[in-house]
Formats: C-alpha cells, structure tokens, sequence
C-alpha cells in the first residue's frame, strides 16, 4: 500500500531562504502588473534624478547627497504607486517630509524638485485604487497639511499664493480621481448585472433542457411500464420492455451531455450537435410504443441531414424539443389510441414544426405544464413564433423556427 509522503521540516536557513524567494517574487509581480504609464512616469523621473546625481558627484555635499537619494527614492515608488497603493502612498509621505526636513536644515536653497508632483499623484492614486473610500479623503488631508512645508512654499515669497497652489493641485487630483473611481464603480455594477443575468438565463434554459429530456423520457417510460403491466403477452412485454431500455439509454447520453456543459468541461460531449434526424424518429417511433396513431409528415432523411449542416445547432435542438415536448403531452395526456399529427417544413420564414393530437380529456386541462414555457422561451430566444392551445379535439403545438443566415429557404 502507498503511504502519503510526509512533509520535510525546513530549518532556519531554508525557511529564510524560502521566505526571501517568496518575497522577491511578490515584489516582481508588482512591477510586471504595473501600468504603462506609471513606468513612463518613473523613468522619466530616474532620468531627472540622474542630474542630481551628477551635481552630488561634482560638488559634494550630504545635502547634494541627501537630495539624489531622496528623488531617487521617490521616482522609483511612482512604478508601484497604483498596485501597492497604500504603502506606496506612505513611503511617498515619508520621503516628502524628510525631503521638506532637508530644504529647512540645508545651509542654501535647494530650490524646486519636480518630484514633488508625487504629492498629488499618491493622492490620486489612493482617491481611486484603495478599498476603503475614505482613504482618498485622509490622504487629501495629509497632502493639505503637508504643503505647509513644502520646500517651495517655504523658499517662495508670496507663501499663501504658492500654498493655494500647492491645495489647489492637490483638490484636482482628488475630484478627477473620484469621477474615475465612480465610472469604475457603475462599470463593474453594470457587467455584474449583466453576469447575473446571463446566469439566470442560463439556469432558465438548463432547466428547460432537463424538463425536456427528463419530462419525455419518463413519460414514455411510465407509459411503457403501465402497457408491460396491462398485457400479459409476453411479446407485448418485451417490447415495452425494449423501448424502456432504448428511452433510457438515450436520457443517459443527454444527461451526460448536459453535465458536461455545466461542469464547463472541454469533450466531445460537449460540442456535439443533435443528430436530429436520429432524434425525431426515434421520438416518434416511442410515441408509437406507448399507444398513440401517429402520422408523420416529416422531409426525407437526406433532406434532414442537409439541414443538419445548413441550420444552427440551437435551431436544430429547437426543432427537436418542440416535436419531443409535443409528443410527450399527447403521450401523457391523450392516452394509448388517440391519434398524433407531426408536420415539419421549411418555407421561407423558416422551419415549420406543427403537432397536433386528439383526446378524450376536458381540452383545457391538457398542457398545464412547465414544458411549453420553457418550449416557448427557447423558440422565441431564437426570433421564433411558437403557439400552443386546446382545440375542439384535443390539443396543438405550432413553432416557427428562423433559418441561420445564408440558408435556402422553401424547401422540403
């Protein structure tokens, strides 16, 4: 017997090591999902910061020294400044203030970095990437508070203009990061609504699928049951007991089919197309098992396997439930000797499916359903006309399926 391999215990050096490869990679992926334009914007910022650089290297000083690092520091955070949005936004605070920090302690003027946009660009970034909403407002406040020391106000000589300015910038990029935040938002409202209503849809039509390939199948194989039950000739029940077996070997491989889509699963089963020629012969002939008179007006079988390759799959599976459902009510409603008409045609507005049946029963009470809703809403989600209704004698079924594009019409 095998045994489940037991985990190897790491010692400090591996664990560390582990630890440290985790990390690297972490800090990769938040450069690689970084936008494009964040990456033009540190660049554009390390080529700026390499002036000061050559100024450190020229005229030595630890102020000189201390600016390089300082640019050099913030440029690089601009790469990360939208997919690590709240630490990039703090380490950017942080060197801003140690940046304002030096221009008070240096013994000249230090004059104006333009790495001080990244005070509005953090602002911006935390407005519209963080999760909680009110973080664009404490990092607007902070901004606000900051700007009373930036180095620019402090070496200006008109303070409160320069201060209004630097406010000024600072509330821009606030309210165009909101309006951006908010499209955003009522985007991804609009595709989730628009997710949760494919899914209904799509439980609406697997419903359908089931009620049709289970609804028929059961019916005829109680109505088979219940004839092997009512005769005691042993030929009549081998015969029922034949088209149970072939009724539900063919419920099985539907069955199959429709579990493979659901579980999204990439097969043969799931792209197979309905052989309707198969389908609607083998729906009549248990139609005929279960003691109906049927009279078929069907097109030729070589007609029927030039619309198996000229119509939809959707169209084809359309035709098939309308002739399967309509089968299935007679069957079920009408009872053994009542008579069933099936017409299928293809004229110019499309494919015509019409089943009619007789009934001993109160016609009103025939059909009641789900069925034909669920019939109703797979044609008429193809552009189709279905009707359905009680007749003078009993009951009738009558669909009208749109041919694909391209496809000759008006023929049988």
């Amino acid at each position: 017997m095998l045994e489940t391999p037991r985990s190897v215990p790491m010692d400090g050096s591996a664990r560390a090591e582990q630890l440290a490869c985790s990390a690297q990679r972490r800090r990769r992926d938040l450069v690689r999902r970084a936008p494009r334009g964040d990456l033009v914007l540190s660049a554009l910022g390390l080529v700026m910061t390499a002036l000061y650089w050559v100024v450190a290297a020229q005229e030595p000083s630890w102020t000189s020294l201390a600016q390089a690092l300082l640019t050099t520091a913030l440029a690089a955070l601009l790469v990360v400044r939208r997919t690590a949005v709240v630490a990039a936004a703090v380490a950017t605070t942080l060197l801003l203030a140690a940046m304002a920090v030096l221009a008070l302690l240096a013994p000249v003027a230090l004059g104006a970095n333009p790495v001080l946009l990244c005070a509005p660009l953090s602002v911006a970034a935390v407005t519209e990437g963080a999760r909680p909403r009110w973080a664009g407002v404490v990092a607007l406040a902070v901004g606000v508070a900051g700007s009373a020391v930036s180095p620019v106000v402090l070496q200006s000589q008109a303070r409160w203009w320069a201060y209004g300015a630097h406010v000024a910038v600072l509330l821009l990029a606030y309210v165009w990061a909101s309006r951006r935040r908010a499209v955003r938002a009522g985007h991804r409202r609009e595709v989730e609504a628009r997710v949760a209503l494919a899914r209904a849809q799509e439980r609406v039509r697997i419903s359908a699928e089931l009620h049709d390939v289970l609804g028929h199948s059961l019916t005829v194989i109680h109505a088979q049951a219940n004839a092997a039950l009512a005769h005691d000739d042993g030929r009549r029940e081998r015969a029922a007991l034949l088209a149970v077996r072939s009724v539900a070997k063919t419920s099985l491989a539907d069955i199959r089919s429709l579990v493979t889509v659901l579980r999204g699963e990439e097969g043969e089963d799931a792209h197979a197309e309905l052989d309707v020629t198969t389908s609607l012969h083998q729906t009549l002939a248990h139609a005929e098992a279960a003691g109906l008179r049927v009279e078929a007006d069907l097109p030729p079988r070589e007609v029927l396997t030039r619309w198996q390759s000229e119509l939809a799959p959707a169209t084809l599976r359309a035709l098939a439930r309308c002739v399967q459902e309509g089968t299935t009510n007679a069957v079920r409603h009408a009872g053994p000797g009542q008579w069933l008409g099936v017409r299928v045609s293809r004229g110019a507005g499309g494919v015509v499916v019409a089943l009619s049946s007789t009934s001993d029963r109160r016609a009103d009470a025939v059909g009641s359903g789900h069925g034909l809703l669920g019939l109703e809403e797979r044609v008429r989600l193809l552009g189709g006309t279905f009707c359905a209704g009680p007749t003078e004698t009993g009951f009738r079924v009558e669909a009208v399926l749109p041919t694909s594009p391209g496809a000759p019409g008006g023929e049988r």
